[in-house]
């Protein structure tokens, strides 16, 4: 299925899961030139409150191009965008400011977890992770469980993370690989 979205505002939405999109099973969302703001997923400490503003599951590839992510919070994991279950979005020149979660990940959390469809990663490029900040790891962003993500062009500006990882935090067997990893 393709689900296209351009120069959308998504603004002040609540769910469990994906606060304001849940993506799930082989979906390819192609999302361009979108604001995704004050979005929030609840959950307690076992299930829910993962992907303040978008969550991609079992297979779901979004693609997101020139947005913006600002004020989203995730009561888990991945204050804007979480993916998992095989899922690999792919960011560029995306703006990620002022997002947080309770727990791993305050702008993107990817994890490996089960997965069925085939590795997990997220692959970012030429974006920015403004002041973001996490609970526990991860900052601006957390990889956890064998996850392989690449940061191409990035710049990392004032994340902080209770615990570790005031920028990225890499978990449980997990691999960064970094290009013209920025910081000021």
């Amino acid at each position: 299925m393709l689900f296209r979205s351009r120069e959308v505002v998504f603004y002040d939405n609540a769910a469990k899961h994906g606060g304001a999109m849940f993506n799930w099973i082989f979906t390819s969302p192609h999302i361009l030139g979108c604001r995704f703001i004050n979005n929030s997923a609840f959950g307690d400490a076992y299930t829910g409150g993962g992907g303040g503003a978008i969550l991609d599951s079992d297979g779901a590839n979004s693609t997101i191009v020139d947005s913006f992510f600002e004020a989203n919070h995730a009561s888990r994991r991945g204050g804007a965008v979480y993916a998992d279950y095989g899922s690999s979005p792919t960011i560029r020149n995306c703006t990620f400011a002022h997002n947080d979660c309770d727990g791993l990940g305050g702008a993107l959390f990817t994890d490996n977890r089960a997965s069925r469809v085939g590795a997990t990663g997220t692959r970012v490029a030429d974006s920015v992770f403004r002041r973001n900040s996490a609970g526990i790891y991860g900052g601006a962003a957390a990889d956890y469980n064998e996850v392989s993500s690449t940061y191409a062009g990035c710049r990392f500006e004032r994340n902080t993370a209770v615990v570790s990882g005031g920028a990225v935090a890499t978990l449980y067997r997990s691999e960064e690989h970094t290009s013209e990893l920025q910081s000021p």
